[in-house]
């Protein structure tokens, strides 16, 4: 016999493909094949599971926290300052993009060369298209020739560093229609547990209008409820990061969802007011640093109780405070391990991954680089390599 989809309502088709319970970029891994229809499930990926994914990509970057499948964390594209333009790869890397990486112009006897790299490979490959493209129009292409040019160009290249951009950003959550996505998790959840049939009553049809269409009640509700409460006490393998979804009951069966980002910042959702199955919890709990540490908690293992759920009220200025603090923790931790990685790019790329012996000459052009890096960094100008 097939379940009906708790969305829509309709029978849902023998084959469908599982659908994450915790959205794969936020690093669920938990799937489901049979709660939510094929139809429903594009319309929710293409709208309020989008949002709540772009909701959070700033802080996933910012921390480098892959998705439930193992996939990187999102590249942020396009952003500008002061007329810089630059990526922004996983765990804060910036990549900038040059304005015009070669110019090469031809005025009588003269040729002007303007290269801009940054990395030495960039410069490289550069180089070598200058020189192919001034021994083109003087009309010599044999390879030695080609190579002159580039050796001769290579006299007057400069190496230096310039501090990164700025990155200015918001971390919108809530944006959109992403409140949608955290209620629909929620009633997943509960339909995992409970079963379709009871979640496709009518008992839960002012959540369900939510969920698909964003309604809300006209009169006033506790449908939706903001929390930026300190947490409970949490299991430390879930770090004090954890994003998960809590759903449960009290003994008059109403029903309540919880979904938490990142132990900072969680949204309350009345699934139902009453006469759904009493006395239940169950909360599935991921650590986002260490996605493949998750579980599925129920009864006296479920750390949140039910008393701490129905107390959520709209935060006060001590609570938005702690929402700040909590996401300062991740950023602070997050810069710190850019700065590992730099160092150890910075020292792999100039040395290599060998243990062999190291040369002076070695040495001294990575003290002479770092030199001029600090210095950038601190002045927050270019400062040339040959100048140190």
């Amino acid at each position: 016999m097939l379940k009906d989809c708790i969305l829509c309502q309709l029978p849902i088709p023998e084959k469908t493909k599982p659908e994450h319970v915790l959205l794969k970029a936020l690093g669920g891994r938990m799937t489901v094949h049979d709660i939510v229809c094929p139809d429903c499930n594009h319309q929710m990926g293409i709208g309020p599971d989008h949002d709540l994914a772009r909701s959070t990509e700033n802080i996933r970057n910012l921390a480098d926290l892959k998705a439930g499948d193992g996939g990187s964390a999102p590249l942020i594209h396009g952003l500008e300052h002061q007329g810089e333009r630059f990526d922004l790869e996983p765990g804060m890397r910036t990549r900038v993009k040059a304005k015009k990486p070669l110019d090469v112009q031809f005025d009588g006897d003269e040729i002007r060369v303007a290269i801009e790299a940054f990395s030495e490979k960039s410069a490289d490959g550069l180089l070598k298209g200058a020189a192919t493209k001034i021994a083109k129009q003087l009309g010599h292409t044999h390879p030695a020739v080609i190579d002159a040019i580039e050796q001769d160009l290579r006299k007057d290249l400069r190496r230096g560093y310039r501090p990164a951009p700025s990155v200015v950003g918001h971390l919108p959550f809530g944006a959109g229609a992403s409140l949608q996505s955290m209620a629909k998790a929620c009633l997943v959840l509960w339909a995992r547990q409970c079963g379709n049939a009871e979640v496709t009553t009518a008992k839960f049809d002012e959540v369900r209008s939510f969920i698909r269409f964003g309604k809300r009640p006209d009169h006033e509700t506790d449908l939706l409820t903001l929390d930026a409460r300190p947490l409970p006490s949490c299991p430390d393998q879930f770090s004090c990061h954890p994003v998960f979804i809590w759903v449960g009951s009290d003994a008059n069966g109403a029903v309540y969802g919880y979904f938490r980002l990142y132990g900072a910042i969680g949204w309350r959702f009345r699934l139902t007011t009453g006469g759904s199955m009493p006395d239940r919890r169950f909360c599935l709990i991921s650590n986002p640093y260490e996605n493949r540490i998750w579980d599925l908690l129920a009864g006296e293992d479920n750390f949140i109780d039910q008393a701490w759920i129905w107390r959520a009220c709209p935060p006060d200025d001590a609570d938005l405070a702690h929402v700040k603090s909590r996401i300062g923790e991740m950023i602070h931790a997050a810069q710190g391990q850019s700065r590992e990685h730099w160092i150890h790019d910075f020292v792999t790329q100039r040395l290599g991954e060998e243990n062999g012996p190291v040369s002076s000459e070695q040495l001294e052009k990575m003290v002479r680089d770092f030199a001029a890096a600090m210095t950038s960094m601190v002045l927050r100008k270019r400062i040339d390599v040959d100048d140190v």
